[in-house]
């Protein structure tokens, strides 16, 4: 095992998330590529799955669950992503919330038996970590929400702001807080992801016919799942109207309640499935849609890239905060998750559908041009260190 690291960068990757991938496609690339930094130093810390080296040519992979207390990194990046967050849980006996989540369930009881007889072999990935490292860096991260009630996540995170050397932040929550820390040396970027070479679609409808669903399993509160039933019947309704939906499903393993509804419904969905696609070809998947509805914030980043309209579903903040940066080529469907007010959403962009397509374009390279600044100031503080 590797125990001395140049480059460490840190994150949700391997999760089979397709806007987690897509974050450290974007950065290893362009360390690797654009920057020509050997492959050989730069480590991945997350999930070691099979499909990143697929995707990721000579890439090296940690298991960030089973990291050795000696590992020495010069620099961690922290590489997108929400990464830093609390929830309040929800009332649940133990017997509903292993049927209302099962995997997460699973894995929360793995990880706790585990850390009773390994916690001081291994290295927590995420705050501890640092203390084994001489420079760490914060690159287009997103923050929060964080529990009210339990302020422990919200502290370590603070703390580990405040010591680092690089931070780009990539939404107003996240810019807020590092102000209410009394953070100064911090840039507000877009998300990483917005490096990719994506080119935005030069020939595109005069209205809106085909329309994306990209849904999410929401269990963190009530009030998010309420958007469920409500799209259902929307999409009844968007039919009946002429148009083509396809529901799309970004990670395999997490939306497993819409997995079973399609599966029940026989509804041909779009899917990421790392081990026969790739990023690019899922990319390339989304041009054949006019609009998309979104319930994840890298619908919205995807396409914005390829230059056509959105609509976010509000189950969180940083749903809202990209509907708000493209305030003139989408719209943010919010809650209590009204059938009649998307509907009315999807006609007013079918209106005025080309002026929607110029506004998200012009807002999206901004996005690209600040993507490559965050990128190069990062590069700045690693290239001679």
């Amino acid at each position: 095992m590797v125990k001395n690291i140049d480059i460490a960068i840190r994150g949700g990757y391997g999760l089979y998330n397709f806007g987690d991938d897509a974050l450290i496609h974007s950065l290893f690339n362009y360390l690797t590529k654009d920057k020509g930094i050997d492959p050989k130093k730069v480590v991945l810390l997350c999930r070691n799955e099979a499909y990143l080296h697929k995707l990721l040519i000579d890439v090296n992979v940690l298991n960030y669950n089973y990291l050795p207390k000696d590992l020495k990194i010069n620099h961690l990046i922290y590489g997108g992503g929400t990464q830093f967050y609390s929830f309040d849980p929800i009332k649940e006996s133990k017997i509903e919330k292993f049927l209302n989540h099962p995997k997460r369930t699973l894995k929360n009881a793995f990880f706790k038996a585990r850390n009773l007889f390994v916690s001081n072999k291994f290295l927590e990935n995420k705050f501890e970590i640092t203390t084994n490292v001489n420079h760490h860096h914060l690159l287009g991260v997103g923050l929060g929400p964080f529990s009210a009630n339990d302020t422990t996540i919200e502290n370590k995170t603070k703390r580990l702001f405040k010591s680092a050397e690089f931070i780009s932040v990539r939404d107003e929550f996240a810019e807020g807080k590092c102000k209410s820390w009394g953070i100064e040396h911090f840039i507000k970027s877009p998300d990483i992801c917005y490096g990719l070479d994506v080119g935005v679609q030069k020939e595109h409808n005069s209205s809106v016919k085909n329309i994306a669903i990209i849904v999410r399993d929401w269990n963190h509160n009530i009030e998010g799942k309420e958007y469920y039933n409500s799209i259902m019947d929307a999409v009844k309704d968007l039919r009946t109207l002429g148009y083509n939906i396809t529901y799309v499903s970004y990670d395999m393993y997490s939306d497993l309640t819409w997995l079973k509804y399609f599966k029940d419904q026989r509804e041909n969905i779009l899917q990421w499935d790392p081990n026969n696609n790739t990023i690019d070809k899922f990319i390339e998947s989304h041009y054949k849609f006019d609009l998309v509805i979104t319930a994840r914030f890298h619908g919205a980043v995807f396409t914005s890239l390829i230059g056509k309209p959105f609509i976010t579903i509000g189950i969180e903040p940083k749903l809202e905060m990209i509907s708000s940066l493209y305030s003139e080529g989408s719209h943010c469907w919010n809650m209590p998750f009204e059938k009649r007010n998307v509907l009315k959403l999807v006609k007013e962009i079918d209106e005025n559908y080309s002026t929607y397509v110029e506004n998200v374009h012009h807002q999206t390279l901004e996005n690209k041009k600040n993507a490559h600044f965050q990128f190069e100031a990062l590069y700045k503080q690693i290239a001679n260190k």
